[in-house]
């Protein structure tokens, strides 16, 4: 084989594997961290307070570069939102800067008809 095969051989590869050192972060549906309707927090479905939580972190091992997704209710109306931020700020003094709340509701998408515009 020729050399300009070997370098599209390495390119394909690398294209295809990716070549990024981006963190992988856990499927935000199984979200370990949840908020109830009453504003209750659990971890692994512990009752527990928002100060516990970077220490939980921190002995399971859990990165300060990974996201954080909390599940939150998905009723507007049911969320607390101080909480929430209050639960955000105590893991950002704890140097988990990347917090993601989410709902467990489904979305969908379509796409639409270029000609049906």
């Amino acid at each position: 084989m020729s050399y300009s095969h070997y370098v599209s051989i390495f390119a394909l590869i690398a294209l295809l594997t990716g070549c990024s050192t981006t963190t992988v972060v856990k499927d935000p549906r199984n979200a370990e961290i949840k908020i109830t309707t009453s504003g209750e927090i659990s971890y692994r479905d512990q009752t527990i307070t928002k100060e516990q939580i970077p220490s939980l972190f921190q002995d399971n091992d859990v990165k300060s570069d990974e996201t954080i997704y909390i599940l939150i209710p998905a009723n507007k109306e049911q969320r607390d939102y101080l909480l929430m931020r209050s639960i955000a700020d105590t893991l950002k003094r704890a140097g988990y800067g990347r917090t993601i709340f989410n709902t467990d509701k489904k979305a969908t998408a379509s796409l639409k008809d270029a000609t049906n515009r």
